[in-house]
């Protein structure tokens, strides 16, 4: 009854009801339905939303970042590079779907830079990247305070890593 995911769903269901070419609804619909692991929904909800603004770099960025993290990296990659040549002052938080590109193909150097683009000092997750990068690069002492960082802002951060 009080579960948040459900309250979101119902009150975008009910914005879309009265404007189906209302995009942010869309955008919420695809937030929703990623956190509710129904992914084909989620997917679906991007296409809408894309195709009622296909230029809002808010949508474009979001989405792909998503879609980094579900591991459809061409895919993510190309809408959040559209969101950020589309708007030079794209917020910092762009730069997690580069920085996971980067990652993944081993690019670690790359990949730290592209957390320092990252202004997001008191999420835990900004310090999480540091932590695991600077480990792969051997920089202990960064990898460190860094993971410090990580319990500061999360105290049960070991307890729910396989949930993050």
């Amino acid at each position: 009854d009080n579960d948040p995911l459900e309250l979101a769903l119902k009150y975008a269901e009910k914005s879309i009801s009265l404007n189906a070419k209302y995009s942010i609804a869309w955008y919420a619909m695809t937030i929703i339905n990623f956190h509710r692991g129904d992914f084909e929904k989620f997917e679906d909800n991007i296409r809408l939303g894309l195709s009622i603004t296909p230029n809002s770099p808010a949508i474009l960025a979001d989405s792909g970042v998503y879609l980094c993290l579900m591991g459809k990296l061409d895919e993510g990659l190309s809408l959040v590079r559209k969101a950020m040549d589309l708007n030079p002052q794209h917020p910092g938080w762009c730069r997690f779907a580069l920085c996971h590109d980067h990652y993944i193909r081993g690019e670690y150097d790359q990949a730290i830079d592209q957390v320092r683009f990252i202004e997001t000092p008191d999420w835990f997750w900004h310090h999480a990247l540091q932590a695991i990068i600077y480990a792969k690069l051997g920089k202990t002492e960064d990898a460190a305070r860094a993971r410090q960082n990580v319990l500061r802002l999360y105290l049960d951060c070991t307890g729910n890593a396989e949930k993050e």
